[in-house]
């Protein structure tokens, strides 16, 4: 049953990576327009609150930031939405959530994972909205066709995750960043230039992010010259994804799919036994994994009361999960 599972959802990730390579005339299909490494990038960035709003999500109250980045191309826009518990003595910190591509998955991950059926409980909840615009298969086009612009919007969304863990962390005992997919390389980023929360949570995402894509359905649909794109312009010049997570392994938790063709299990494996770094498996291949909000839910909450755990007694050792490579099964 576990393979029929594994190979339907393979077959999705070949399916929505296709059809948004095709949609796109080629995923990564044009050269950058601007150079630069993706830790350049972010330095530059300065990020501005515009406004604050209330407004409702689900049936709940929130307040939405209207952000805009400061570039020195011009100026990105984009915003978060803010969900505060309404018993403040029961709150015990903020987690920060990055929904990955596509705007589907935004309202889909905050309402499925965070919201529903009941908001994640002791912590505020902050959903960053990334800067591209569109359903899944509308952002392809602009984000998949451009690679300059996939870089862009991972420099945008990391600048905006470390100016929110900037900008609460000394209201919160404990703050969390979690992110999917492009989410995870978002978290990554973040500890890996400037360390702003205490617990960071990539979920289906890999340190070696270049050898993760190139190994992915992403090479049937890139055409040859975007395939040394990130090596040419060294995007990830300054971000050593593997030493930074080997160095932090205390703070990290890695979620990965079982079945995942973008970010492959057994490349991660090899990586973990290395590094020793703790990580959850998940019956899932990317795709429906990233929309899995009841089992993403049961490993964030879990993930916090390990973390709420530690900081009412630092003095001891991290507590893992279920172990390095645990298996987790039955979520629905």
């Amino acid at each position: 049953m576990g393979s029929l599972w594994g190979a339907a959802g393979t077959l999705v990730d070949f399916l929505a990576i296709g059809v948004a390579g095709v949609r796109s005339g080629g995923v990564f299909a044009k050269r950058a327009s601007v150079a630069g490494s993706l830790a350049d990038r972010v330095a530059a960035r300065r990020v501005r609150i515009q406004r604050e709003l209330p407004l409702r999500r689900r049936g709940r109250p929130v307040i939405r930031a209207e952000v805009a980045i400061d570039t020195a191309e011009g100026v990105h826009t984009t915003f978060y939405d803010q969900y505060r518990q309404p018993d403040r003595a029961s709150v015990q910190g903020l987690l920060v959530y990055h929904h990955g591509l596509g705007e589907t998955p935004y309202d889909l991950s905050f309402a499925k994972t965070l919201l529903s059926p009941e908001p994640v409980p002791r912590v505020d909840l902050i959903a960053i909205k990334s800067t591209h615009r569109g359903a899944l298969w509308g952002a392809s086009r602009p984000v998949l066709s451009d690679a300059a612009c996939w870089v862009d919007m991972l420099a945008n969304s990391m600048a905006v995750a470390g100016h929110i863990g900037e900008r609460f962390r000394g209201e919160y005992p404990a703050t969390a960043l979690s992110g999917v997919s492009l989410g995870g390389i978002v978290a990554m980023g973040v500890l890996a230039l400037g360390d702003r929360y205490d617990l960071y949570q990539p979920l289906l995402a890999g340190p070696d992010v270049p050898a993760h894509l190139r190994e992915s359905p992403f090479a049937w649909f890139v055409r040859r010259d975007a395939l040394t794109y990130m090596d040419e312009e060294r995007t990830f010049t300054g971000l050593d994804f593997r030493a930074v997570v080997a160095r932090h392994k205390e703070r990290v938790r890695f979620t990965v799919g079982e079945y995942d063709t973008v970010f492959r299990l057994e490349r991660f494996r090899a990586f973990a036994a290395t590094a020793e770094v703790p990580y959850t498996v998940i019956p899932y291949a990317h795709v429906l994994g990233g929309l899995s909000g009841g089992v993403l839910r049961a490993i964030i909450l879990q993930n916090l009361g390990e973390l709420f755990e530690r900081q009412a007694a630092p003095p001891s050792p991290p507590f893992l999960l279920t172990g390095p490579g645990a298996q987790v099964k039955g979520y629905s």
